[in-house]
């Protein structure tokens, strides 16, 4: 591990160090055409994503989202900006299963990077225990 005196830049263009840190990263990240379509992800955005439906197949995340927000794709198409922030942790509330490890609610960030308008970086997060403890409050103000 690098001191704080040490340069980076050697780790920084190692790609097998790139991958770890995607791959380990506690948040879902993907890349995504403005009309939905999923061009990259982490394995944690995958594993998010399956509880929306996510499979093999042409993926499309505002197909996947519809049922649940169909908000999503008109901010999306009224964001006229070249690039920047698009919507920031917006939450979509999951319809209740029986598996209690499935999550309530999950919450979409996105913008659109200045290298490249044609696609977006979007950033998945767990909302669950946002959610429970919305309730907990909720039902302590009762």
């Amino acid at each position: 591990m690098n001191t704080a005196n040490q340069p980076l830049a050697d780790e920084a263009l190692d790609p097998r160090a790139l991958l770890e840190f995607l791959h380990l990263a506690p948040v879902g990240l993907l890349r995504m055409r403005p009309d939905g379509h999923i061009l990259m992800m982490n394995p944690a955005a995958a594993q998010l994503l399956s509880h929306l439906g996510f499979g093999p197949g042409d993926p499309n995340l505002l197909d996947m989202l519809d049922p649940v927000t169909p908000d999503l794709r008109a901010l999306l198409h009224v964001f006229k900006g070249s690039h920047g922030q698009v919507f920031e942790q917006y939450r979509v509330n999951l319809p209740e299963g029986s598996d209690e490890r499935r999550p309530l609610a999950l919450g979409f960030s996105a913008l659109v990077l200045p290298s490249d308008p044609n696609s977006l970086m979007v950033v998945v997060t767990e909302e669950t225990n946002a959610v429970r403890l919305e309730r907990l409050r909720k039902g302590w103000q009762r």
